[in-house]
């Protein structure tokens, strides 16, 4: 369910408004796939915050412009909060009724933390590790055209552990190996450190090339 709720739509602009009531883990950082423009119409106590920017004060008429794939997020106020949305395609504003939403949607690192529990579980002797930075990025990067979820996650490690034996004969031999999900189209790179495999990145991609080794799932 999303923290907010769109309230109406014109030609060319959304209405929408977060309540005072929304739970604050719900205004999660995320990014969009397009340009837009929001501005204020009512609200008190809210801010807005960049990627490596400090927090703004919304104020009622503050224009704001989110650039496309930009992390970004708003911080709770004190009374509800309603904005104009208006979303840019091809440098033209575009009524944000006529689109699907298309926010990219997050997979929190609680999320990926117990798909690596899952996986130790399973694949055990073998450690595996989801914790690198770019394992993360590159898992919300919105080049995997379809977000990839915890769900996906936990079916390609239970398909991957009736490969375990392979799994484990690859590493030891060829230190790095690249396990290929054919019904998802998911990659995961793993390169062997004592006796975890880490997960250097991930990727949604079909006839993903490598010059490693390949066990297809």
């Amino acid at each position: 369910m999303n923290p907010y709720k769109d309230i109406s739509t014109t030609s060319n602009k959304t209405v929408r408004v977060f309540t005072q009531d929304v739970d604050s883990h719900e205004l999660v950082w995320h990014r969009d796939r397009e340009d837009r423009i929001v501005r204020v119409l009512e609200g008190s106590g809210w801010k807005f915050q960049l990627d490596n920017n400090l927090p703004i004060q919304l104020n009622e008429g503050d224009v704001i412009h989110i650039p496309k794939y930009e992390y970004h997020r708003i911080i709770k106020g004190d009374t509800d909060l309603k904005v104009e949305l208006y979303k840019i395609v091809d440098n033209l504003l575009e009524e944000s009724s006529n689109r699907k939403e298309s926010v990219v949607k997050e997979m929190a690192k609680s999320d990926v933390q117990k798909v690596d529990q899952f996986a130790d579980k399973i694949l055990n002797p073998v450690d595996v590790d989801l914790t690198s930075k770019h394992f993360f990025d590159r898992l919300n990067d919105p080049r995997n055209e379809k977000d990839i979820n915890q769900a996906e996650l936990i079916g390609f490690f239970k398909r991957l552990s009736r490969s375990k034996k392979k799994f484990i004969e690859f590493l030891d031999t060829y230190k790095q190996v690249v396990a290929t999900d054919d019904r998802t189209n998911i990659n995961i790179p793993f390169m062997k450190r004592a006796n975890r495999a880490i997960a250097k990145t991930i990727m949604r991609k079909k006839n993903f090339a490598t010059p490693n080794k390949r066990i297809s799932i």
